[in-house]
């Protein structure tokens, strides 16, 4: 079954483009940045925190690394349902990692905060389809 989730481009002055889109973490909307470039799909841990107050949350056994070869601590946690468009992903574990620095950048340019990001682990799993033109995201189950 396809499944198509629409999105927003939005335009960062002198920084390229990015994709969001909306998703439900058992009701609540989290704002997700459609990432082609990053290989996991992960979760902001403070607003994992914030909203999910009772949830286990345990260290992962490995280092992210992001862009320059920063690494940072992640997590793990597990979320009953999220919700991409009428996809239904239930009782998925999900990483975590701080996004203190690319909220930051956003607020910058008064944009709305991004709480996670679809990576290539997703896109893939999904079999997704990037629609740029209709601004849509297809995702296959």
């Amino acid at each position: 079954m396809q499944y198509k989730i629409p999105f927003t481009i939005i335009d960062i002055p002198s920084r390229g483009h990015h994709i969001i889109c909306s998703a439900l973490l058992s009701g609540f909307k989290f704002n997700m940045l459609i990432d082609t470039g990053a290989s996991l799909t992960a979760f902001d841990l403070g607003r994992i925190r914030q909203v999910f107050q009772e949830s286990i949350i345990l260290p992962y056994n490995s280092t992210f690394t992001g862009i320059g070869n920063a690494t940072a601590e992640i997590f793990e946690t597990e979320i009953k349902e999220i919700a991409l468009g009428k996809l239904q992903i239930k009782n998925c574990k999900v990483l975590l990692v701080q996004m203190e620095s690319i909220n930051k950048a956003y607020a910058a340019y008064d944009l709305d905060r991004i709480d996670g990001v679809i990576g290539g682990d997703w896109l893939i799993r999904f079999g997704a389809g990037i629609d740029y033109k209709r601004q849509i995201l297809t995702l296959e189950s």
